[in-house]
Protein backbone atom coordinates (compact mmCIF):
# COMPACT_ATOMS: atom_id res chain seq x y z
CA UNK A 1 0.00 0.00 0.00
CA UNK A 2 1.18 3.77 -0.87
CA UNK A 3 2.27 5.58 1.66
CA UNK A 4 0.62 8.38 -0.24
CA UNK A 5 -3.14 7.57 0.76
CA UNK A 6 -3.82 10.48 3.04
CA UNK A 7 -6.53 10.55 5.99
CA UNK A 8 -7.91 14.63 5.83
CA UNK A 9 -7.59 15.02 9.38
CA UNK A 10 -10.16 17.87 11.48
CA UNK A 11 -8.48 19.22 14.93
CA UNK A 12 -10.17 20.87 17.03
CA UNK A 13 -8.25 22.46 20.35
CA UNK A 14 -11.47 23.46 21.54
CA UNK A 15 -14.88 25.16 21.07
CA UNK A 16 -13.54 28.70 20.56
CA UNK A 17 -11.11 27.92 17.91
CA UNK A 18 -11.63 26.94 14.34
CA UNK A 19 -11.59 23.74 13.18
CA UNK A 20 -8.29 22.97 11.48
CA UNK A 21 -7.97 20.72 8.64
CA UNK A 22 -4.66 19.12 7.05
CA UNK A 23 -4.18 16.09 4.72
CA UNK A 24 -1.74 13.33 6.40
CA UNK A 25 -0.09 10.47 4.96
CA UNK A 26 -0.88 7.00 6.47
CA UNK A 27 2.21 6.73 7.31
CA UNK A 28 2.07 10.10 9.32
CA UNK A 29 -0.76 8.80 11.10
CA UNK A 30 1.27 5.23 12.15
CA UNK A 31 3.89 6.60 13.60
CA UNK A 32 1.87 9.52 15.79
CA UNK A 33 2.66 8.21 19.41
CA UNK A 34 0.10 10.89 20.66
CA UNK A 35 -3.07 9.64 18.11
CA UNK A 36 -5.79 7.52 20.82
CA UNK A 37 -9.03 6.04 20.50
CA UNK A 38 -10.65 7.18 23.48
CA UNK A 39 -12.67 4.63 25.85
CA UNK A 40 -16.34 6.51 24.99
CA UNK A 41 -15.95 5.52 21.30
CA UNK A 42 -17.78 1.89 20.50
CA UNK A 43 -16.27 -0.96 20.08
CA UNK A 44 -14.91 -2.30 16.56
CA UNK A 45 -17.63 -3.38 15.22
CA UNK A 46 -17.01 -3.69 11.55
CA UNK A 47 -18.29 -6.50 9.82
CA UNK A 48 -16.82 -8.81 6.63
CA UNK A 49 -18.96 -6.70 4.08
CA UNK A 50 -17.18 -3.53 5.53
CA UNK A 51 -13.81 -4.81 5.44
CA UNK A 52 -14.49 -6.15 1.88
CA UNK A 53 -15.54 -3.11 0.56
CA UNK A 54 -12.58 -0.77 1.78
CA UNK A 55 -10.00 -4.01 0.26
CA UNK A 56 -11.80 -2.83 -2.67
CA UNK A 57 -11.33 0.50 -2.77
CA UNK A 58 -7.86 0.22 -2.34
CA UNK A 59 -7.54 -2.61 -5.36
CA UNK A 60 -9.42 0.18 -6.99
CA UNK A 61 -6.92 2.81 -6.44
CA UNK A 62 -4.03 1.55 -5.84
CA UNK A 63 -2.72 2.83 -9.64
CA UNK A 64 -3.12 6.13 -8.52
CA UNK A 65 -0.23 8.52 -7.16
CA UNK A 66 -2.10 9.66 -4.67
CA UNK A 67 -5.24 8.60 -2.68
CA UNK A 68 -7.64 10.06 -0.10
CA UNK A 69 -9.12 7.01 2.07
CA UNK A 70 -11.05 9.21 4.31
CA UNK A 71 -11.64 11.37 7.14
CA UNK A 72 -10.65 10.94 10.43
CA UNK A 73 -11.54 13.64 13.24
CA UNK A 74 -9.21 14.02 16.00
CA UNK A 75 -9.55 16.14 19.50
CA UNK A 76 -6.71 17.46 21.37
CA UNK A 77 -6.65 16.74 24.37
CA UNK A 78 -4.11 16.77 26.97
CA UNK A 79 -1.38 16.70 24.70
CA UNK A 80 -3.17 13.58 22.71
CA UNK A 81 -5.01 13.34 19.86
CA UNK A 82 -8.20 11.29 20.38
CA UNK A 83 -9.64 9.90 17.48
CA UNK A 84 -13.53 10.71 17.61
CA UNK A 85 -14.93 9.55 13.60
CA UNK A 86 -12.72 7.51 11.39
CA UNK A 87 -11.40 4.99 13.98
CA UNK A 88 -12.94 2.04 12.07
CA UNK A 89 -11.20 2.20 8.98
CA UNK A 90 -8.14 2.85 10.58
CA UNK A 91 -7.91 0.28 12.75
CA UNK A 92 -9.24 -1.93 9.79
CA UNK A 93 -6.18 -0.70 8.06
CA UNK A 94 -3.66 -1.50 10.95
CA UNK A 95 -5.39 -5.23 10.55
CA UNK A 96 -4.57 -5.42 6.97
CA UNK A 97 -1.36 -3.92 7.33
CA UNK A 98 -0.67 -6.35 9.83
CA UNK A 99 -2.13 -9.28 7.72
CA UNK A 100 0.13 -8.28 5.02
CA UNK A 101 3.09 -8.26 7.20
CA UNK A 102 2.80 -11.75 8.50
CA UNK A 103 1.97 -12.59 5.20
CA UNK A 104 5.17 -11.37 4.09
CA UNK A 105 7.40 -12.95 6.94
CA UNK A 106 5.87 -16.34 6.47
CA UNK A 107 6.58 -16.15 2.61
CA UNK A 108 10.29 -15.32 3.08
CA UNK A 109 10.87 -19.22 5.04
Amino acid sequence: MSQEMAWETRKRRSDTDEQKSQLLTVEDLLGNDKLRIPDYQRPYKWQEQHVNQLLQDLITHADKEHYRIGNIVVHKNNGKFDMVDGQQRFITLLLILHAVEEHQAGSIH
